[in-house]
């Protein structure tokens, strides 16, 4: 992964000159902090959702105006409580929070900020926080994107029942 891409390691006079470009985009990948099954780690949705990040910027032209800020790696995954290591904040923290960070980035000129969520159990979540955020902020869009939805052709990769019943902690998140 580049290193220009990543907003907290450059200086602030190239963030403000990316900013005022036309198109500038922020990327803000989220993950979560959760079980999925005995087999893998805790941090699985955001160690999916960076992967799939940090490879698309990589191929992306060097001088497009698209950074990507850390991951959210806690979310909000109350279902999840029962198992040892998940950690989850109350949707209040995290729209709050998304709010905030959407503010700063729309104050220092940005025109875009993507959501590229890794956990399918804050979808909804980060919906509504986008929503109240461009009722603040009309002049930055806000796009909330889930990482199993968007590529097409898919779905027809995932085997039934897997693929009507859900991902969490099956085939195909166990073999990537």
């Amino acid at each position: 992964m580049p290193q220009q891409r990543h907003l907290e390691q450059l200086a602030w006079p190239q963030v403000q000159e990316l900013a005022a470009q036309p198109g500038s985009t922020v990327v803000w990948p989220w993950g979560a902090v959760e079980q999925h099954g005995p087999q893998l780690p805790l941090g699985t949705d955001g160690l999916f959702a960076e992967r799939v990040l940090d490879a698309v910027l990589a191929a992306l032209e060097p001088s497009l105006p698209i950074l990507r800020l850390p991951l959210q790696s806690i979310g909000f995954s109350p279902e999840h409580r029962g198992f040892s290591g998940t950690i989850s904040l109350p949707p209040q923290v995290l729209i709050e929070q998304l709010v905030a960070v959407g503010h700063e980035l729309a104050g220092t000129g940005f025109q875009r900020l993507v959501l590229f969520n890794g956990h399918g159990g804050q979808i909804s979540l980060l919906q509504t926080a986008a929503r109240q955020l461009r009722a603040e902020r009309p002049a930055l869009a806000v796009l909330p994107c889930f990482l199993w939805s968007g590529p097409e052709g898919i779905a027809e990769l995932i085997p039934e029942p897997e693929r009507s019943d859900g991902l969490h902690a099956g085939l195909a998140e166990t073999s990537l």
